[in-house]
């Protein structure tokens, strides 16, 4: 059953909503830099006056084509090739509840060590580790004595590309702010090059039956598995083909290490920033 956008009536119990479904979604093709890109996302489709970006056949890409990842921070940059926005409605008239929030680019840190390679595991690891910090860590509570984020949670090493890759969520401390989550995957596409995909999941503040102020506990009142579901099934659809150059790059970055060294850490427990 399809669930309509218009609110018409109050939220008064536990809501499961509904989006996109994935079974119909188009394949999205592109090529950066020679490394053939793959990935199935639903239609852009949300209530907010956003723009999707849809991707060109292909891409050269050099390092002035980078705009920064955040406008006031210099310390990485990014190349936008797609973005979707996805809402998620509740049932009997209830409204937008959520949305799931698709971007793929590629994502490159200014200044990188010397002679570092992104496709060696202890470089790949050390590099998401830098950018969760970038990310998250200097979003503390008011005190300065507790994290607002914590990243990366539920790590996970993907064995079905042809180089490292992992995926990942960044959730939120509710004992200090409201739910959200944010599921990560990350493969190198060179050296220097990161190709990036995140699906943001957030949900409203539901204002419970006659109540005066919006509920804290979102969990409580608003499902975030669908979104959960569709995100997955997205990063799952994921496909890669390294480059000629970046197969050279990765044989290079390998050569010295064991089979043992050549795979990424089985845990990697969230980051600590107080």
């Amino acid at each position: 059953m399809f669930y309509w956008p218009y609110k018409f009536r109050s939220q008064t119990e536990y809501l499961v909503p509904r989006g996109p479904g994935f079974t119909g979604a188009p394949v999205l093709r592109t090529k950066v830099n020679g490394n053939e890109i793959t990935i199935k996302i639903p239609r852009h489709k949300s209530h907010l006056s956003v723009k999707p970006i849809s991707p060109k056949r292909t891409y050269y890409l050099r390092d002035n084509d980078f705009g920064r990842y955040i406008a006031s921070k210099p310390e990485w940059e990014y190349f936008p090739l797609i973005a979707r926005w996805l809402d998620f409605n509740g049932p009997w008239f209830t409204g937008n509840l959520g949305s799931l929030d698709v971007f793929v680019g590629v994502l490159r840190r200014l200044r990188p060590a010397p002679g570092m390679s992104l496709f060696h595991p202890r470089a790949f690891e050390s590099t998401i580790a830098d950018f969760m910090t970038f990310c998250h860590g200097h979003e503390l509570s008011r005190s300065k004595s507790t994290q607002d984020w914590y990243a990366p949670v539920d790590w996970k090493s993907l064995e079905r590309f042809q180089c490292v890759a992992a995926k990942f969520d960044a959730i939120t401390n509710t004992e200090v702010r409201r739910s959200e989550r944010c599921r990560y995957l990350f493969i190198p596409i060179s050296d220097h090059y990161l190709l990036q995909i995140s699906c943001s999941i957030t949900r409203v503040l539901p204002f419970v039956s006659s109540s005066e102020e919006p509920e804290d506990d979102t969990d409580k009142w608003i499902s975030e598995e669908p979104m959960k579901e569709l995100a997955d099934q997205i990063l799952n659809s994921l496909q890669v083909r390294l480059s000629p150059e970046a197969e050279k790059q990765q044989a290079k970055a390998l050569e010295r290490l064991s089979l043992e060294e050549r795979v990424l850490v089985k845990e990697f427990p969230p980051l600590k920033w107080v």
